[in-house]
């Protein structure tokens, strides 16, 4: 199969595990509110940010190897393959011990730093112990399914979410049935992670992605070097992304509270999930650009960064825009009128996440060049800029300055930095990069976010959820119409709709052939 093929293939199963996605999360939400308090769901969002935070072990390990693996994984030096696996296996399990170490220590203390009731307390302990323990064996592992990325075997990777996050619902409302409280959110973490180390060490094999046993062994000096500075330069990048994107919720946390934490949680769910469903086409199509890269086609590699991005932010654009328009209406439906939220936060939302997803395609090319430099210090940059912009902002407009004071670094730090990087590695001019693939679908999304205001401005001709779909459908439309139009190239736009019209052909009925 060819690699558009595969391409194709990743991104229709990719959108099969963001639907599966979906479902889990919009089921799962109302689910669990009805067993727990607001209070105990917002603990679950507190002790997850933290768990997240030991994340940073990993120190960029496995992006590290995966990055030197694509050199090797095409039979050119199958030793190389073999002993680059063996070795970052072995150290992502010290790696999973040093987490679990630093969790049990964690689990003990950032009860001290956050409002965390008396009568909570101990289940705030126990959740961060075991969501500590399944990251840990979770990062044992991580090396089981490296292979499926490295190979373009993303199709299976998406199957395996699809199935991930049925085996999450099911086990959630199992466990909630039988009375586990709090700890049904634990159980179904447990059952996926059986669930996805089990299909990715079957697929591997399977296929054959595996090093043969007489490749495996350790890696000599100058390999493991090459890995390790990689690894600490990727690690730096990591640690200003995590910290940048976990500001917003820890200060709501901080500053407001556990019940205005789990209104953030819920308000910014269907707009990180939007965002996770846009995003996953550049997910994919970034080991291809990584082997263009390899083969020195710098041309191959500015052509399909400007194209997937430009499209990724057409569609960006629209989706976010008419999420902001009807979230509102949504979320009153959804939670039964527990969480309200004003509407001109769902607009500043709107504008936090289509910036950060822009940020995220600027900055992808930071790692294609083995040598990442200095550039591995932006995220730390931007982290102490944010603070300062967060914390006075938010007690001056609330919420409101927080999201502000969240977005204003993405749009003017990281994006010119992250396109002005990927220019000086591909020798190529910085303007046509930044106007093509970041600015030309951001200058149409504000007359999309005017269609997608007009459109819901007629929810109200119908109840309940059948005048939000009308909105959310005639919105979309009017709104993909505008970013079509003015925000791609003629090129871009004719890909996009011939993409779109073959996968709903494919669900359409075959027309008979007359003999």
């Amino acid at each position: 199969m060819s690699k558009k093929k595969y391409f194709a293939r990743s991104v229709a199963f990719g959108y099969g595990a963001i639907v599966s996605q979906i479902f889990y999360s919009f089921a799962s939400i109302p689910l669990a509110l009805s067993h727990l308090s607001t209070a105990e769901f917002g603990m679950w969002g507190l002790s997850s940010t933290i768990v997240g935070y030991l994340m940073l072990a990993e120190m960029g390990m496995t992006n590290a190897v995966t990055r030197h693996l694509l050199e090797c994984k095409d039979g050119r030096d199958n030793g190389k393959y073999g002993r680059l696996f063996t070795g970052s296996a072995i150290a992502l399990g010290i790696v999973a011990l040093s987490i679990a170490g630093l969790g049990l220590l964690a689990s003990q203390t950032a009860w001290r730093f956050f409002p965390i009731p008396g009568e909570l307390l101990g289940r705030f302990v126990n959740l961060m112990i075991g969501q500590t323990l399944l990251l840990s064996l979770t990062m044992a592992t991580q090396m089981l399914g490296v292979p499926l990325y490295v190979h373009h075997r993303q199709d299976l990777s998406q199957i395996n979410q699809i199935g991930l996050f049925v085996i999450y619902y099911v086990v959630l409302r199992l466990a909630f049935k039988a009375e586990w409280g709090i700890y049904a959110m634990l159980a179904n973490q447990a059952a996926g992670y059986l669930w996805s180390i089990c299909f990715n060490f079957f697929a591997c094999s399977k296929l054959g992605l595996y090093p043969k046993i007489a490749s495996l062994g350790l890696p000599n000096r100058d390999e493991w070097t090459s890995v390790w500075r990689y690894s600490r330069d990727v690690f730096s990048i990591q640690v200003g992304a995590l910290l940048l994107s976990s500001i917003p919720q820890l200060t709501v946390a901080r500053l407001l509270g556990l019940e205005a934490n789990a209104m953030w949680t819920i308000t910014t769910r269907s707009f990180a999930i939007l965002r996770q469903m846009v995003g996953r086409p550049f997910d994919v199509a970034l080991p291809l650009i990584y082997d263009d890269y390899i083969r020195g086609d710098m041309k191959a590699v500015t052509g399909r960064w400007t194209d997937v991005t430009q499209g990724i932010l057409a569609v960006a654009g629209t989706v976010f825009v008419v999420a902001a328009a009807n979230n509102s209406a949504f979320i009153d439906l959804w939670t039964h009128g527990r969480i309200h939220w004003g509407e001109a936060n769902q607009w500043l939302l709107a504008l936090y996440f289509f910036t950060i997803t822009a940020a995220s395609l600027a900055s992808g090319g930071l790692g294609m060049e083995m040598a990442i430099g200095k550039s591995r210090f932006i995220g730390f940059i931007q982290v102490p800029l944010t603070i300062a912009l967060v914390i006075p902002l938010a007690e001056l407009f609330g919420l409101a300055g927080l999201i502000l004071g969240s977005t204003l670094p993405y749009m003017l730090g990281i994006i010119p930095f992250g396109v002005r990087y990927l220019a000086s590695i591909t020798n190529h001019a910085n303007g046509p990069l930044l106007w093509q693939g970041i600015l030309r679908p951001t200058l149409a999304t504000p007359l999309a976010a005017l269609g997608a205001w007009l459109c819901s401005s007629m929810n109200g001709c119908l109840p309940g959820y059948y005048g939000l779909i009308f909105s959310g459908a005639s919105g979309t439309l009017v709104a993909m119409a505008a970013m079509m139009t003015i925000g791609v190239s003629t090129r871009i736009r004719n890909q996009l709709t011939t993409f779109a019209w073959k996968t709903v052909s494919r669900f359409l009925p075959k027309r008979s052939v007359a003999l």
